[in-house]
């Protein structure tokens, strides 16, 4: 599975205006897609905390969170449901943890997050982050009902089951 996953590397701008490059690692069939979508991320000039690939991490997605690290391809299972995440398919990106936590109820993750759409990097409806991603038929997780996963956008495969086995 691996050898599907490929690095792309963009330009961004950090949190103090700062040009940076990065790495993001997904399906090599979204690697050109992928590319596009970053390149008008920066040319709105939404800024992002760093982007570095989960193995810089340990492919512990909690520390990556905390780190507020934009991060595409891990190996791992969506959170509480027994099935594989997107993720682990390099299907699934997420921007921007801490300015764009999961919520559910009055749970929220990463631990210390803060939604508050005055701070710059945090995703809103209409923004031109959002718009680029579903322009492409990516999903985005704050449009969910059950839980809100404000930093996670997702590309899906028709037909593909991912329950362990």
């Amino acid at each position: 599975m691996e050898r599907r996953i490929r690095e792309v590397t963009v330009r961004y701008l950090d949190v103090s205006g700062t040009e940076r490059e990065g790495v993001i690692e997904v399906d090599s069939a979204l690697a050109g897609e992928v590319a596009e979508i970053f390149a008008e991320i920066r040319r709105a000039n939404f800024p992002i905390r760093m982007m570095r690939p989960m193995r810089e991490f340990g492919n512990d997605d909690e520390a990556a969170m905390r780190a507020d690290n934009t991060s595409g391809w891990n190996w791992r299972e969506a959170r509480g449901t027994g099935r594989l995440s997107w993720h682990a398919l390099g299907r699934a990106i997420d921007i921007n943890p801490l300015e764009n936590p999961w919520v559910r109820g009055d749970r929220i993750r990463p631990k210390g997050a803060k939604r508050n759409l005055h701070i710059p990097g945090t995703l809103q409806k209409d923004d031109p982050v959002v718009r680029a991603f579903l322009r492409r038929g990516w999903h985005w997780g704050g449009r969910w009902r059950r839980v809100q996963d404000y930093q996670h956008f997702e590309k899906p495969l028709p037909g593909v089951d991912l329950g362990l086995r």
